[in-house]
């Protein structure tokens, strides 16, 4: 090559490499702008509630396994009632024809009653109380709040509530069908005689004189604790767990105080209450689950919020990975199970 033509053409490569970074650090203005699409942003997960519904909107089930009302469970129930009723307001109850008892079970009644008044009657009037307000919560608990509180739920509370009235309904003619027959003065009838004891029940001819036994208030209070306990057991009735533990517990101890009471008001004996207590639950809670729930235990209710545990197989997972054993090449393998 001639000599004057290479030295001509190395001032201009001198300058074609000068320019070259400046040309790569600047984008070329005739080119399109390449840019990267933003990212979608993940959509916000739903909240529990509208995940797996809420405990408004759950709806109840009826399991297979329990049974429901049959055909002659209607009438049978209704025959019960209407007899119990007619034996307490229809006929009248027999003259005195057991007054007193044991020396021991007055000897426990004198350490359990209140004799002194206003005490006496502020108990029996809250041992009414307890008693009325035992048969309204199972009406509401029952008739009103499974339709209430749950999608398409009306179906369990007709079930429920007809379980309700057919051992209330026992109850009602044991007892009143048994006080046709058993005239046993109640405690306070006995102590008009003395006048230290204050007895408000004096006058033979009162309807209420000869009704100590067995203690109606009391069996029907049991009777709702039971109730209430079987159906909360088996359904989540207030979305499962502690809820409706609360409301077994509480009826619970609402017979257990309304037998305690109607003692220390003197209006039923000790035994009397033990009676009512062993009726309760015979018409609560074992006459239910012969009919209805069965015996087996009933399966854990969902609790609100809690994730669902699922029975998977065990997962073998195993990994191998190239590593160096003392300048020796080799492979590391790893498994979790």
């Amino acid at each position: 090559m001639n000599p004057t033509r290479l030295v001509a053409l190395i001032p201009m490569m001198v300058c074609v490499a000068n320019a070259a970074p400046a040309l790569a650090q600047s984008p070329a203005r005739d080119a399109p702008t390449k840019t990267r699409p933003p990212l979608p942003l993940p959509e916000p997960e739903p909240e529990p509630e509208a995940r797996q519904g809420s405990l408004a909107t759950r709806q109840l089930v009826w399991k297979d396994e329990w049974s429901g009302i049959r055909s002659w469970e209607y009438p049978s129930a209704l025959v019960l009632m209407a007899g119990g009723f007619s034996a307490r307001f229809l006929v009248r109850p027999p003259p005195a024809n057991w007054v007193g008892t044991s020396d021991f079970e007055q000897s426990v009644l004198d350490h359990l009653a209140v004799r002194s008044n206003p005490a006496n009657e502020n108990i029996r009037k809250a041992s009414d109380l307890s008693f009325y307000g035992a048969m309204a919560y199972r009406l509401v608990d029952s008739a009103l709040l499974p339709g209430l509180l749950h999608d398409n739920s009306w179906d369990v509370a007709w079930k429920m509530s007809w379980i309700d009235f057919e051992s209330l309904a026992v109850v009602a003619a044991v007892e009143w069908g048994t006080q046709i027959f058993v005239g046993r003065v109640r405690p306070t009838g006995v102590n008009c005689s003395d006048p230290q004891r204050e007895g408000h029940l004096c006058d033979p001819e009162n309807v209420e004189y000869t009704r100590s036994f067995i203690a109606g208030h009391t069996a029907t209070a049991t009777a709702v604790a039971g109730l209430t306990c079987l159906h909360h057991g088996h359904l989540p009735l207030y979305g499962g767990g502690l809820a409706d533990d609360i409301a077994c517990g509480l009826m619970i101890v609402n017979a257990v105080g309304n037998g305690l009471a109607r003692v220390a008001s003197e209006q039923h004996y000790p035994s009397d209450m033990l009676l009512g207590w062993g009726m309760g639950v015979a018409a609560g809670w074992v006459l239910p689950r012969v009919l209805h729930y069965g015996w087996g235990e009933p399966d854990p209710v969902e609790t609100v919020g809690l994730p669902e545990l699922v029975d998977e197989p065990p997962a073998f997972v195993f990994s191998v990975s190239p590593t160096i054993f003392d300048t020796r090449p080799g492979l590391t393998l790893l498994g979790t199970f």
